[in-house]
């Protein structure tokens, strides 16, 4: 599976990192291996690699939901790990199930581009 080198979440820009292998080099405060990492204030997530393409996007999602929530000032992190957590897997599944879904949700969320002039006024 090929990801984006960067994405848009709100106004910032933040680059994916596929960093090294699950285990290796990404952990928390108390050691423990992570598959991710976001920060926020660089701009960065930082992946690990070897995971199956459904832990992947499960991964990039839940990286992804802590991102909006510190744009949105949520930062209570125990609270918020759970809450993330609970956000990345259901909707992960449930995408997981449901390609057929997901990917009409993601044609009707499409932005439309300017195909001819005057594309924005409403007809009279």
């Amino acid at each position: 599976m090929k990801w984006p080198k960067t994405i848009r979440i709100g106004y910032r820009t933040v680059r994916l990192i596929w960093d090294s292998p699950l285990g290796t080099a990404l952990a928390n405060d108390q050691g423990a291996a992570l598959a991710g990492c976001a920060r926020h204030v660089s701009g960065e997530m930082f992946l690990a690699t070897g995971m199956d393409r459904q832990e992947q996007a499960s991964t990039v999602l839940h990286e992804l939901i802590h991102l909006v929530l510190k744009q949105s000032a949520q930062d209570q992190w125990e609270q918020e790990e759970r809450v993330v957590s609970a956000l990345a897997s259901g909707p992960a599944q449930a995408m997981q199930d449901n390609p057929k879904l997901w990917r009409q949700i993601a044609k009707a969320l499409k932005k439309k581009r300017a195909q001819q002039p005057g594309w924005w006024k409403t007809p009279a």
